[in-house]
């Protein structure tokens, strides 16, 4: 009879007592792959909350067509005004989006199986998907706040196509579109600023605000923040900062609501996550959240309806028959993963024979991040009064 209540990693690293083999690959396997495709899952939500979209675009036109205008004109009831034929000059530069196969070896064997427990191999598990989070964390501050465009990059997976890969707009000439009343100089026109004085001041972080929303907003516009950063913005006067006591709803008795005397309150002073949560707004308009991956002594505008980035994928790769489940990280044969693509986009187990999926040299995604939308956010450097990048490296092991 089978065990009951072992669906997660909490739940095997409890087994120590007893070998993988005689727990059955049956049951480590479908632990491994409800864990994986919860982790999928939680991927995705927290990639669509930062306002990342799905593609399988590995290079667009950039641009728009220009001098496309008529010109309407006074008539009279029996007016007729000559046709007018519009000729635009289309203007675009290339925008590429990576794609890399991010690998973590696990080397599983009928020997390891034989002598070594679940509690063990939900540890390796475990060291896969932390080191999985640590790399997509990796790659989206280097989207975001690496300002260097990387115009040699070779589509390798692929056909080793040349791809430029570009970065938020950071005056390297290229063409920015303009809305209704502006036009921007790509020559000068950057996304990436720095405090003007020697400290930072409301200015400095309206300035952020506005190269946004001079693009055109989407909506919502939200500010971004590492926690120790919070009380630098939360000093300045355009800060309103959120109510901090909540209203207790009346007691219900039966269904009957039992009147009390005045309103009663209660202090918020544990919030759940004080690294990812809302504090406040600026100029009373756009929320302003801490958020643990992005830098401190950085703040990060973003209008997330305009979706700055893009992940991409490869839609080939569609398993149609073996063991599906098995291998693609809880995504069905023939269906698509939680990011929207292929089951190669999700974390998966990866052998070389499929009807053994535990016996896997590799666990691997596939995928890359890539700036979509040049004129979505915008990033202040509170240390200083020219932008420097900061230092984004993975967690030593």
């Amino acid at each position: 009879m089978p065990p009951f209540g072992t669906l997660s990693l909490s739940d095997l690293l409890a087994r120590s007592t007893q070998s993988i083999l005689d727990y059955g690959e049956d049951n480590l396997l479908r632990d491994v792959q409800a864990t994986l495709a919860v982790h999928n899952a939680d991927v995705t939500m927290q990639l669509t909350d930062i306002g990342i979209t799905p593609t399988t675009d590995r290079i667009r036109p950039y641009g728009l067509a220009t001098g496309a205008r008529g010109r309407m004109h006074r008539v009279d009831e029996f007016g007729a005004v000559d046709v007018q034929k519009v000729k635009p000059s289309l203007q675009t530069d290339n925008l590429g989006f990576p794609l890399y196969r991010l690998q973590y070896a696990m080397g599983f064997t009928r020997d390891y199986f034989e002598t070594r427990s679940p509690r063990d191999a939900a540890l390796q598990i475990q060291g896969a998907i932390e080191a999985d989070l640590d790399m997509i964390e990796y790659e989206l501050k280097n989207a975001f706040f690496n300002p260097t465009n990387d115009l040699s990059y070779y589509d390798v997976l692929v056909d080793d196509l040349q791809i430029p890969i570009r970065r938020l707009h950071n005056a390297d000439g290229t063409m920015i579109l303009p809305n209704r009343t502006k036009t921007f100089n790509g020559a000068s026109h950057t996304h990436y600023l720095a405090r003007a004085g020697a400290s930072v001041a409301d200015a400095d972080v309206t300035a952020a605000v506005d190269t946004v929303i001079e693009h055109g907003v989407a909506g919502p516009v939200e500010i971004w923040i590492n926690m120790q950063d919070e009380p630098t913005i939360s000093a300045l006067a355009s800060f309103y900062e959120f109510d901090p006591v909540e209203l207790v709803i009346p007691n219900l008795v039966a269904g009957v609501q039992i009147p009390r005397s005045g309103q009663q309150q209660m202090v918020t002073v544990n919030p759940d996550n004080p690294e990812n949560r809302p504090i406040g707004r600026w100029r009373a308009k756009y929320v302003i959240r801490t958020k643990p991956w992005v830098p401190a002594g950085y703040l990060l505008v973003m209008d997330v309806g305009r979706a700055p980035l893009a992940w991409r994928t490869r839609s080939i790769g569609f398993p149609t028959q073996g063991t599906g489940a098995g291998l693609n990280g809880g995504i069905a044969p023939g269906t698509r993963s939680a990011t929207g693509d292929s089951p190669r986009s999700a974390l998966r187990l990866v052998a070389d024979h499929d009807h053994f999926p535990l016996r896997a040299q590799w666990m691997e995604r596939e995928y890359g991040i890539g700036v979509q939308n040049r004129s979505a956010a915008s990033v202040l450097y509170l240390g200083n009064t020219s932008y420097v990048m900061p230092t984004i490296a993975l967690p030593a092991v």
